[in-house]
């Protein structure tokens, strides 16, 4: 079952993340920079990432309390035995996000903002993230709707999709290890 969920994130970074990136470098011939890929500033992009995380978590810590959330996650069953091998799947889980926001921030709407203007972007972004949330718990999909408009601004501000790649997948792994810890902890 890790395994398969390890093949499907590391794919997603393939897919979602080196692609787009290989089609900006290879076939527009453009500057990754040009679609939030580059470690742009990244003082101030580390600091939005931080007060991401800061504000990100009472809301994950309460939420790993909701019961519509402990019943999907953690998706890595084996990642409750032991810290090494919750580990091993946020490193998966941080790979994932990595793809996601490439695709996503960096290669969709960084690629359209000039073409169809920074709100319609936005707007689109927003409605990307919010179908690719439609079938998870209800409580995810509320906050992928409010994810989906931040990122997007944080992304355009800062010109860098580090930022919200981190605040992502803290958010994903630190629900992970709550849910864990509110079930009785590492069991191996």
């Amino acid at each position: 079952q890790a395994r398969s969920y390890y093949y499907q994130w590391g794919m997603a970074f393939i897919l979602l993340g080196l692609v787009p990136l290989s089609i900006v470098l290879f076939g527009f011939r453009e500057r990754p920079q040009e679609y939030g890929f580059a470690f742009k500033n990244p003082l101030p992009s580390l600091l939005v990432a931080v007060a991401g995380m800061a504000l990100a978590t009472p809301l994950v810590y309460f939420g790993s309390a909701k019961m519509e959330l402990a019943a999907v996650y953690p998706q890595v069953q084996n990642a409750a035995r032991t810290p090494l091998l919750f580990a091993k799947s946020a490193l998966f889980y941080l790979l994932y996000y990595a793809g996601y926001e490439m695709c996503f921030r960096g290669f969709l709407f960084m690629g359209i903002k000039d073409d169809v203007g920074e709100i319609q972007a936005v707007i689109i972004s927003l409605a990307v993230t919010v179908l690719l949330h439609v079938t998870q718990p209800q409580l995810e999909t509320l906050v992928a709707v409010i994810a989906g408009f931040v990122f997007p601004l944080v992304v355009l501000r800062l010109r860098s999709i580090w930022a919200v790649v981190l605040i992502h997948a803290y958010v994903g792994i630190s629900l992970n290890y709550w849910i864990i810890m509110r079930q009785g902890g590492f069991t191996g």
